[in-house]
């Protein structure tokens, strides 16, 4: 991940050049007025200033202006301040930028628009998993710091590093291919993360014979990949308890699709439809289609998570990651599902598949970052 620094005073040494990243100009702090300057002088000669991206001399360095563009249409949403700061910093990039320091003017409009800007920073300076073992074994980031305007304490920087961290872990796996990170090498990566002194503990499923017995839905979806042990399915638990009381306990389950198995005409064991099997829940489950083996797989263990979420004795929240759950909800029809339990817990779904980042670029990481927010951000 990049060192991350923060700065109070445009004096600070070490940095070649200033991203500036707000709304207008139309705002007052005298610490950082002077970066205005070279910017007005432009925009006597250049339209674009305020419209594009743009580079201008500094002082004895270089800044880069990047505006958010208007904020108050019905369909601008924080997020400007994100595009806005990526585009800065590959400008600053272009130029040669080794150590850029971001400065995010907030406006009015977004509570949350430094950290959002922060995390657009981030997102263009993450070199992708691929490149960093293969390809650039000799440069693992893209500069060597990236500073930061910090104005209060409000400007949490410690817990949007911490979310960056996690959106790299997600970009490396989400967005490697199926061979260098198919499942027994996510096991590695995964255990090598988070070593002994991690408070992360991680535990692995693997054996046949446990996948039958434990996990009977899940297993039928796997076992047309165990002749190849390199494709060979797994289960990896983490577990982290929080010191201190405890007041919720979170419970996430997903699937990480490695390859297709839902084509089972053309698989050697392949699961199809029309099998019925018994779940670890002892429902008996009918195939219809197997292009829902994401679901599948994932039965299993969420069952084993709700059987743990009903023993909690503090409110419990279940959360599925997966692709293309909509159909599901759909077939539910007009039922209520749960509402009338002796035992209600919190349940909600992320539809990964707009996550996914366009082709052939790297996964936006996004559930994660809603994730963080919704349960964690006041926390830590």
């Amino acid at each position: 991940m990049v060192r991350v620094v923060p700065v109070s005073s445009p004096s600070q040494e070490g940095f070649d050049c200033f991203v500036l990243v707000c709304e207008n100009l139309e705002w007052d702090n005298p610490t950082w007025e002077f970066l205005k300057e070279p910017i007005k002088a432009a925009a006597k000669v250049d339209k674009a200033v305020g419209m594009d991206t743009l580079l201008f001399p500094c002082k004895e360095t270089s800044m880069v202006y990047s505006p958010t563009g208007p904020v108050n249409r019905d369909y601008d949403d924080v997020r400007c301040y994100g595009e806005a700061a990526s585009k800065g910093i590959k400008r600053a990039l272009k130029a040669g930028s080794e150590s850029p320091l971001l400065v995010t003017i907030p406006g009015k409009t977004f509570p949350n628009s430094w950290s959002v800007s922060l995390l657009g920073a981030l997102n263009e300076l993450y070199l992708p998993f691929e490149l960093r073992e293969l390809a650039f074994p000799k440069k693992q980031q893209k500069v060597k710091q990236l500073g930061v305007m910090v104005l209060d304490q409000s400007q949490n920087l410690d817990f949007v590093t911490a979310i960056d961290s996690g959106r790299s872990v997600y970009r490396d796996i989400g967005g490697s291919d199926p061979e260098r990170m198919a499942a027994p090498r996510v096991e590695e990566y995964i255990t090598k993360l988070f070593g002994d002194s991690s408070p992360v503990k991680v535990s692995v499923v693997k054996d046949v014979k446990e996948f039958e017995a434990k996990y009977p839905l899940y297993e039928a979806v796997n076992r047309c990949s165990r002749a190849v042990e390199r494709h060979a399915g797994r289960v990896i638990n983490l577990e982290y308890v929080g010191e201190g009381e405890i007041t919720k306990t979170i419970f996430l389950v997903g699937k990480g699709q490695v390859w297709r198995s839902s084509c089972g005409w053309i698989l050697s064991e392949g699961y199809v439809a029309d099998e019925i099997i018994t779940s670890a829940a002892g429902t008996r489950v009918r195939v219809g289609n197997t292009d829902a083996e994401g679901r599948m797989a994932m039965a299993d263990s969420l069952h084993y998570m709700k059987e743990k979420a009903l023993k909690e004795k503090v409110p419990a929240h279940i959360v599925t990651i997966a692709t293309l759950t909509g159909h599901a909800i759909l077939a539910m029809g007009p039922y209520s599902h749960g509402i009338d339990s002796v035992h209600p817990i919190r349940y909600s779904h992320f539809d990964i598949a707009g996550s996914s980042g366009g082709f052939p670029y790297v996964p936006t990481g996004a559930p994660l970052v809603a994730m963080a927010t919704h349960f964690l951000k006041g926390h830590c």
